[in-house]
């Protein structure tokens, strides 16, 4: 349950970081903490490494599409050095195949989010005063220019692999995942254990959810760049959806992750309906404010409450 407590409260930060993505005004301490997560959006400039990749934004986002697809050819190098005879005579053990896959798919799934949204800043265009469009993250890049196009070329290949083909792949998985395991196809199983080992067997679809929350969010944003109405509409329907399949079948295998989750996601939708756009006075924004500060300590306390649940559980079973 720890693992899962996990996954959910880095998904919930990476929903923070995009949040400082969105074009509605935010309270003053949502803005400054989610501009501190832009790290999880994989933001170069908030590590301060231009003396490193330059002060070029192309080369800069292009930099920041192949961190994750680096990560995957570490894992494939590691799995490829672990089949060297001579490592296994010095008493190291080969990884197998199933379980290498696996990783790469519980990495790819804690940072859907931020690979969506990575993907997706090329066609965040806002517009200026004198009618020119620039880069939401980049400013002074102008859409349509070559070095807009040379990162468009990069988000494609980020979206298409890493975005659309995971989806695709974990849509295979699921459909095929009962006939598998009816085959006794155990190496298939147990390459998408990710996508079905946190939720229950009779929900174990529920992991694509997750996947298409987290697109959906990033698409959000990008369609309503220059609309901050119809981004707020959009991110609230998406987030509705979300918590009302979650609430109605309580997916997670324990009962803590099913009203943690549903109450994350309830505080969400409420905040992004309420943002400083729609607020009317100084009473209403200030209450808005409390509410952040309110919604942000549950989140920082989420992992360590459903480790002291499960904690607090087991003493009671062992006591009985």
């Amino acid at each position: 349950m720890a693992q899962a407590a996990v996954g959910v409260a880095a998904n919930s930060l990476q929903l923070v970081a995009l949040l400082g993505l969105m074009s509605v005004r935010w309270p003053g301490t949502l803005e400054t903490t989610s501009f501190n997560l832009q790290l999880l959006l994989l933001d170069v400039d908030s590590l301060s490494l231009s003396c490193l990749v330059g002060n070029s934004p192309a080369t800069t986002y292009a930099l920041t599409t192949m961190i994750f697809p680096a990560l995957i050819l570490w894992l494939s190098f590691c799995h490829a050095l672990s089949q060297c005879g001579c490592l296994q005579r010095c008493g190291l053990k080969s990884w197998k195949l199933p379980y290498t896959l696996n990783t790469m798919g519980l990495l790819l799934q804690v940072g859907f989010g931020t690979i969506a949204a990575v993907s997706l800043k090329p066609v965040m265009c806002f517009v200026h005063p004198n009618g020119l469009h620039s880069i939401l993250s980049y400013p002074s890049v102008f859409c349509g220019e070559s070095g807009h196009s040379f990162m468009m070329v990069c988000g494609s290949f980020l979206l298409t692999i890493f975005v659309l083909g995971f989806i695709v792949a974990c849509s295979y998985a699921m459909w095929n995942l009962p006939a598998w395991s009816r085959k006794g196809e155990d190496s298939k199983v147990q390459t998408f254990r990710f996508c079905t080992s946190h939720f229950r067997f009779d929900v174990y679809w529920f992991s694509l959810l997750l996947l298409l929350r987290g697109l959906s969010f990033a698409l959000a944003i990008a369609v309503g760049t220059n609309l901050p109405p119809l981004q707020t509409a959009l991110a609230s329907i998406v987030l509705v959806i979300y918590t009302i399949t979650q609430a109605s079948v309580r997916p997670w295998k324990a009962p803590v992750m099913n009203f943690a989750d549903t109450l994350l996601g309830a505080f969400y939708l409420l905040l992004v309906g309420q943002s400083i756009g729609s607020v009317n006075n100084d009473v209403e924004a200030e209450a808005l404010e409390y509410f952040t500060v309110f919604l942000l300590l549950l989140l920082g306390n989420f992992r360590n409450g459903v480790e002291i649940r499960s904690l607090s559980v087991g003493f009671c079973s062992m006591s009985r």
